[in-house]
């Protein structure tokens, strides 16, 4: 069969075929702070993540990794700070 490239990706339903919503949400983050181990680096993902379900889906969040203040102990929770959408 010949796929029109109007309709190229789309599905119909046939049959006892049901149409699913689906939606894609996506965490990631990075680290160019000095001494940020990969703990904290997957939590601030995590948190960006759970932003972009939050948002209700069809999103990509960006995690940042805040540098911590001087004279401050290094704590892991902390660290992960919410960041912006691509």
């Amino acid at each position: 069969r010949e796929e029109d490239p109007e309709v190229r990706g789309t599905a119909t339903a046939r049959g006892n075929d049901q149409v699913l919503p689906i939606t894609a949400s996506i965490g990631v983050a990075d680290s160019l702070v000095e001494g940020a181990t990969l703990s904290v680096v997957i939590k601030a993902a995590y948190r960006a993540l759970y932003e972009a379900k939050g948002t209700g889906g069809n999103a990509v969040k960006r995690g940042a990794v805040a540098a911590r203040a001087s004279g401050q102990p290094y704590r892991h929770s902390a660290a992960a700070a919410g960041g912006g959408e691509y």
